[in-house]
């Protein structure tokens, strides 16, 4: 009865130990968890068992530790939970140095204060001076910043 106990105290470790490392990351409750489970299991292994089995515990606990994570990083899992997406628009700085000021618009997204307007036919990223700024809303440029076109409400 004892070695399954500590079985379920090297096993839940472990769980606690995948958690901890893949889904919330830092020193959290499920990372103190884990170390308390696996101390648990090695105290409980060398009280109630004997020298040889505690020493069998802890390296038993570090193999399936290791084994865990392993198979956790070469399963599917993490690739549902990763961000996969690839960014394929660039806009180069001759785009914008081609806007003057005065020039008229439309927004593209919402501006709050940062989004994308279309001017000319062209669409760039763009900094409200106004604040926030509803989508197809008519705007005229003010300036350029960086690699930004500043932009406010038509009048």
């Amino acid at each position: 009865m004892s070695e399954i106990i500590v079985g379920v105290l090297v096993l839940l470790s472990v769980i606690f130990l995948v958690l901890e490392i893949f889904l919330f990351p830092g020193i959290s409750v499920c990372g103190l968890v884990s170390v308390a489970f696996g101390g648990v299991a090695v105290w409980y292994a060398f009280q109630n068992i004997g020298l040889t089995a505690g020493l069998i515990t802890v390296v038993i606990w570090l193999v399936v530790l290791v084994l865990g994570i392993w198979t956790f990083v070469r399963s599917k899992a993490l690739d549902k939970m990763s961000l996969n997406t690839q960014l394929n628009e660039t806009q180069s700085l001759y785009d914008i140095e081609n806007v003057h000021e005065g020039e008229q618009g439309v927004t593209v997204s919402r501006l709050a204060p940062m989004g994308k307007v279309r001017i000319g036919g062209h669409e760039y990223e763009a900094k409200s001076e106004d604040g926030f700024i509803d989508q197809k809303t008519e705007v005229v440029v003010v300036g350029v910043e960086d690699n930004h076109l500043i932009v406010k409400l038509k009048e």
